[in-house]
């Protein structure tokens, strides 16, 4: 086989595991001894949005967002609220300019830092993928692809 063919046939075993990536269910997960069970889509929104304050069962919150530009925070906006990144990152300035919601944080490198936030931090609530679900977390809602 010569190079261009070899090149081709690695092009599209790479593209076949990043639309496999793309296509992993995502799960919203909260610490593991919440009292939260289940939201619905228009919940999770709210929350990833900034319009809910609080959880629906009444308790306070902090949304963890996975890094920007990264694949699974583009499915997740994108799925939840049909909506492209580049709305979603609009939004958020618009938000962030007139000081009247803070966006969820994005400080975190990778989804092991985000699953110890959550299961260190009752109040935290984030998403993950479908290779990174552990039993040390909560999820209350499911992304299907």
């Amino acid at each position: 086989m010569n190079a261009h063919k070899r090149h081709l046939k690695s092009l599209g075993f790479a593209l076949l595991l990043l639309s496999d990536i793309a296509l992993a269910d995502i799960f919203v997960i909260t610490h593991p001894q919440s009292e939260l069970n289940e939201l619905s889509k228009k919940e999770c929104i709210d929350i990833f949005m900034g319009r809910a304050r609080r959880l629906p069962n009444g308790d306070k919150f902090e949304a963890i967002d996975q890094a920007k530009g990264s694949d699974i925070r583009n499915n997740f906006y994108t799925k939840l609220t049909g909506k492209s990144v580049s709305y979603i990152n609009a939004y958020w300035a618009r938000l962030f300019y007139t000081g009247r919601v803070q966006p969820p944080a994005d400080n975190f490198k990778n989804s092991q830092e985000i699953i110890k936030e959550v299961t260190e931090n009752p109040s935290a609530i984030a998403y993950i993928s479908k290779e990174d679900l552990s039993s040390k977390v909560k999820v209350v809602y499911t992304i299907k692809n």
